[in-house]
């Protein structure tokens, strides 16, 4: 785990609004978070920001969470940061277990589906960085 308090999290993920709230949920358990709406933009981010772990969907213009993850584990910048991976894509309404198979084998350390249960992701980010257990209220 990462010695500092919080970690860092890059989200990349083209739905801005719940980039946003992901966001404002995840700095009141101490995070340190950044958001990118497209592949690109989330690649640049990485490269810059060095976040402890990237949340990416799998969905997004400028190409899927496979391509993102190929060009971050081609980085030797980035291609030790922890990548957990979001995703709508069901097959008749049921998870994609063969898109999941292929994202673990390209890295990811986390698979989750949308509607993504908060309590979930927090779980799996905890596997990589410092989460207060309970949000922090601001004044």
């Amino acid at each position: 785990m990462d010695a500092h308090a919080g970690g860092s999290v890059l989200i990349i993920d083209d739905d801005q609004e719940m980039c946003r709230a992901l966001a404002v949920r995840l700095a009141a358990h101490g995070a340190r978070v950044w958001c990118a709406h497209d592949a690109a933009e989330g690649y640049i981010a990485a490269v810059r920001e060095c976040p402890d772990v990237v949340v990416c969907d799998y969905v997004m213009p400028g190409g899927y969470g496979n391509t993102v993850m190929h060009r971050l584990r081609g980085n030797s910048v980035t291609r030790s940061i922890p990548l957990i991976v979001l995703t709508g894509r069901r097959i008749g309404g049921v998870q994609d277990y063969a898109l999941e198979r292929e994202l673990r084998s390209l890295g990811a350390v986390g698979y989750l589906t949308k509607p993504v249960e908060f309590d979930e992701l927090l779980t799996e980010l905890r596997r990589h960085i410092n989460l207060s257990s309970e949000p922090m209220m601001s004044c």
